[in-house]
């Protein structure tokens, strides 16, 4: 991202218009890694080390000047953070503030997360985030605590999790506690159809502290239009019935930049009239600049029924420019580790990635055509199939991993 313009407005508790704006620009060095993210009011500027990337935060002061205010060090260790440092500037030197650190029980499990903040020359346990995993790779469990004034870490939250056979989240049950013990507070259950699409998703709230009643709170049901629209339709549980209140249409895009939409329209339902009335919309637009530059535009309108009319409330604005592509025969390696099956190919025929990097993790595959323009953009999750463009010619293939290239393809797309 080259820069970012955000304006909204709302009304506000006594009648009155409420305008926000925001804006951010970034600056890239010739590798394409961010050295700086710019605010009217702060800049944050990056550089980088063997597995480590600093980030050093200053913010203008009334007389308008930069003063430094804070420097994060971030280590990395096989892709995977494992620390994160947080420095306060305070009487002309850096000091201890806050250490982020991740433990993993492989390269793909992290399983405990500390937050210690600097005391009296010492760190001292302020929380942590404990998981727990299936045999699968699946987070089955999470456990937060916060330490008391002895240091000692007393519990405070968690939730569970469950998974069917293919894979999919089921089940989301939250816990908090108190004096009296543990008890849960909610329930969210997924249920997906044949076709592996979600078809159900519902939400319930536990009544405190009888764990066994779950009181339904919310439902949607999805349906699907093809391959190009998905229906939401919401439900709340109203008088010991699930009451209809509305749908969301989402349009799906192009995928030539991102994954998002092309608009998003949501429908009030009025009862009384059995009328379906659209009250906000959301498009969403892509458009190529030229010179690798791209350009997006969100814009959102609410429905005012005292005036009758779409009134714009919010705008989001984004420019691009496409990073560049690595050179194919500096990476040989990647080749060795990586391959896509079949190829060559049909247009829109399922590709498979055939590595051991792939397993039970989230990947991007981004697919650049041969003028070095993104045509399409993918997050896999524990699967590694993905659909091939729609025109034949010579692509790239770039496999991404938390940001890191892990691998590189050629793929031959015919008729």
């Amino acid at each position: 991202m080259d820069s970012l313009y955000t304006w909204s407005w709302a009304i506000g508790f006594h009648g009155d218009t409420v305008v926000s704006e925001s804006w951010a620009g970034f600056s890239y060095n010739s590798n394409d890694s961010l050295i700086q993210r710019r605010n009217p009011a702060s800049r944050h500027n990056y550089s980088y080390g063997a597995d480590t990337v600093y980030l050093l935060s200053e913010i203008l002061d009334t007389n308008n000047e930069w003063k430094l205010f804070s420097r994060n060090t971030t280590a990395y260790e096989d892709g995977k953070i494992i620390s994160i440092l947080t420095e306060q500037y305070e009487n002309s030197a850096f000091e201890n503030s806050a250490l982020h650190t991740y433990f993993y029980e492989n390269p793909n499990l992290d399983t405990l997360y500390l937050l210690q903040h600097w005391k009296n020359g010492a760190w001292v346990n302020f929380y942590k985030k404990e998981k727990i995993f299936d045999a699968n790779g699946n987070n089955t469990e999470e456990a937060e605590y916060y330490a008391d004034s002895n240091g000692a870490f007393d519990y405070n939250r968690g939730r569970l999790f469950e998974y069917d056979t293919a894979g999919h989240l089921i089940q989301e049950i939250r816990i908090n506690s108190s004096i009296n013990g543990e008890y849960f507070t909610s329930r969210t259950n997924w249920v997906y159809g044949n076709d592996d699409l979600l078809d159900t998703l519902r939400r319930c709230n536990y009544s405190f502290s009888n764990n066994g009643i779950c009181n339904n709170v919310a439902m949607a049901t999805y349906d699907y239009l093809g391959q190009d629209t998905i229906i939401e339709n919401g439900f709340i549980w109203d008088n010991g019935e699930w009451r209809y209140y509305g749908k969301e249409l989402t349009f799906s895009g192009q995928e030539m930049y991102s994954n998002r939409p092309d608009s998003v329209i949501f429908y009030s339902y009025w009862a009384d009239s059995l009328l379906h009335v659209p009250t906000i919309r959301r498009y969403l637009e892509y458009e190529d600049l030229g010179n690798d530059a791209i350009y997006f535009k969100e814009e959102r309108y609410n429905y005012f029924v005292a005036t009758d009319e779409w009134l714009l409330t919010r705008l989001t604005e984004e420019w691009y420019h496409i990073k560049t592509i690595v050179n194919v025969d500096k990476i040989a390696d990647f080749q060795k580790r990586v391959s896509i099956f079949p190829n060559p190919c049909a247009v829109g025929q399922s590709l498979t990635i055939s590595s051991d990097l792939t397993n039970n993790e989230r990947f991007e595959v981004l697919v650049f055509d041969m003028q070095g323009r993104l045509v399409s953009k993918n997050i896999l999750t524990n699967q590694p199939s993905f659909q091939a463009p729609t025109q034949e010619g010579g692509y790239t293939i770039l496999i991404r991993r938390e940001g890191r290239l892990i691998g590189i393809a050629k793929q031959i797309i015919i008729e």
